[in-house]
């Protein structure tokens, strides 16, 4: 299956999804994709993990890539205090439903830490495995933190969210879209869907 055609959809709508993300303030843990490196005949892909604005992160929290092809078992590294977990399917946070192909792997990092991380912007870090393919399509990420708003309903609460990050792909890139990343629009591409738990 040629998941790169994901990039090339979202390529279209890219002007709608920048006003969306521009007009609304967000509060989610984000996966951003840093670097793609080779190491031997294999790549490394790296992710930069952050909090932002009013949630924080406690104890099981968690985030979830999914489809990352050609995943390499053992080949991951995060930071103190979180676990890391592969599968066909999930994990997944209860109130959203992100794209998740059964067949293919999914990378999930959990926080066991003691200590509350947040609340607030705050970078968690750098995550990272390896994985046979060095080219780069679009698919779903997912999270779960806690809400942090005093006095008002589901502070205290899990929040969920949802969006895309680049993963590897098998499929050899069309021209129009390495011409898009290279112009540096992949982070334009990024979409982001939301839903807060109910008091």
């Amino acid at each position: 299956m040629l998941r790169y055609a994901k990039s090339l959809t979202l390529a279209t709508a890219m002007g709608v999804s920048l006003l969306a993300m521009v007009g609304s303030a967000r509060a989610d843990i984000i996966p951003t994709l840093k670097t793609v490196t080779p190491s031997g005949s294999d790549f490394r892909w790296t992710y930069q993990a952050n909090l932002t604005v009013d949630e924080k992160v406690k104890k099981y929290n968690f985030f979830t890539i999914y489809d990352f092809v050609g995943f390499i078992p053992g080949s991951n590294m995060q930071p103190a205090n979180w676990v890391f977990s592969s599968a066909l399917h999930g994990k997944t946070p209860s109130k959203v439903l992100p794209d998740d192909d059964p067949k293919i792997p999914n990378l999930t990092w959990k926080y066991t830490g003691n200590t509350v991380l947040g609340p607030g912007t705050l970078n968690l870090g750098l995550f990272s495995a390896l994985s046979h393919y060095g080219n780069q399509a679009m698919d779903d990420f997912a999270a779960e933190a806690t809400k942090y708003a005093p006095g008002e309903v589901g502070n205290n609460k899990p929040i969920d969210n949802v969006g895309s990050v680049g993963v590897p792909t098998s499929a050899v890139p069309e021209p129009c879209s390495l011409a898009l990343l290279g112009l540096g629009a992949a982070p334009l591409l990024a979409r982001r869907r939301r839903a807060r738990s109910q008091a």
